[in-house]
């Protein structure tokens, strides 16, 4: 096997310790999508389960007198791991699958309805060109468990699209074999990947995302362990320049070799906005007070999007604490700790992600 760089990154599983604001409840009704009523309609469409979507598309086609997200979800469902890409993109390789790109919803974000829809289709990899900023979106994003929910939205350089599609579906493959404990195709998949990646920048938020899968796969001890190289390159010493999303200002926060504080100062305005507040307070504890141990807390575990703060839960539990004392500023009791533990140990299993979290499952 070839030789692989080590990445030395605070990745906060491990080495330390796509959210948006909530989402709108719309009623998960076909009812509700009437042209009167396009705004709960789309709010229930961001709400659906899978298995409400077609009725509801169907409904809200009717309402808007075109079938265009109707179409579209059917496309994403036909081929779900085929990156495929929405709009006009003159630059676009001729190999690339296009759609045409639906008109904009009336009252939610347009990227926010294509997640929605991607999700429920289980597709991986829609490319975005509707005016503004060309995007990559990834509805199935395997790096979600570290993501703190924000929407998985990278930019996307038309000149490099040929190139992110294929290390998106290396990231996918590689993430995949590392779910079904299939290591050694994973650390052959991480080789594909570091070959794929010698040519890129580090400053490119498709490419932050292949070496952060990387850095977890290093964290899990799947990708293979290599000397030093001799210097660390300018952009990682200097930290990465301002993204332009908030899941990559936090792919660039996680992987910068600056100094921490100076780092979350740098990404920190563009994250926060988007994530509760609950998130948001303990990404401020974790990230932005410059300590290398961090003082304990009891983080949020409710979903998949709070695994990032796995690490410390751990540190959270109060182990000098005897039955009824008060535990430890920041600290839980075991009574406390015990049901948000076994919540970590639900979410790992529902969402095949042993391969990373096992350090803490024993």
């Amino acid at each position: 096997m070839s030789r692989l760089r080590r990445w030395t990154v605070m990745v906060p599983l491990v080495v330390l310790p796509a959210c948006g604001p909530p989402r709108p409840l719309g009623d998960p009704n076909a009812a509700s999508c009437t042209e009167e009523r396009l705004a709960e309609c789309e709010a229930a469409l961001l709400a659906a389960e899978a298995e409400d979507l077609p009725e509801l598309l169907a409904a809200y086609a009717a309402a808007r007198g075109e079938p265009a997200y109707e179409t579209l979800f059917e496309a994403l469902r036909r081929a779900p791991d085929q990156a495929l890409l929405l709009g006009d993109l003159p630059e676009a390789p001729e190999t690339l699958a296009r759609a045409p790109l639906p008109p904009p919803p009336k009252h939610v974000p347009l990227d926010a309805l294509l997640l929605a829809l991607g999700r429920a289709a289980g597709h991986a990899h829609l490319i975005v060109a509707d005016g503004a900023a060309p995007r990559q979106i990834f509805p199935t994003d395997v790096l979600a468990h570290v993501a703190l929910g924000l929407e998985p939205v990278v930019a996307a350089d038309p000149r490099r699209l040929v190139d992110d599609v294929a290390l998106a579906s290396t990231i996918r493959d590689v993430l995949g074999k590392a779910s079904s404990f299939d290591y050694v195709a994973a650390a052959r998949g991480a080789e594909t990947m570091s070959r794929q990646l010698a040519s890129r920048g580090h400053g490119d938020e498709a490419a932050l995302r292949a070496r952060y899968a990387q850095a977890l796969l290093d964290s899990a001890g799947i990708l293979l362990t290599v000397e030093e190289p001799d210097a660390v390159p300018a952009e990682r010493s200097t930290g990465f320049a301002s993204m332009s999303t908030p899941y990559g200002s936090l792919l660039a926060l996680i992987l910068s070799a600056e100094d921490r504080v100076a780092a979350y100062e740098r990404h920190a305005p563009a994250i926060l906005p988007h994530l509760t507040r609950r998130r948001a307070d303990a990404l401020e504890q974790l990230w932005g007070r410059g300590d290398a141990c961090p003082t304990p807390f009891a983080p949020p575990l409710d979903g998949l999007d709070d695994l990032f703060f796995a690490r410390q839960l751990m540190r959270a539990l109060d182990r000098q604490a005897a039955p009824g004392e008060e535990p430890a500023p920041g600290k839980l009791t075991l009574t406390d700790w015990l049901p948000k533990y076994d919540r970590l140990v639900e979410l790992v299993a529902e969402h095949g992600l042993g391969w990373s979290h096992a350090s803490l499952l024993v």
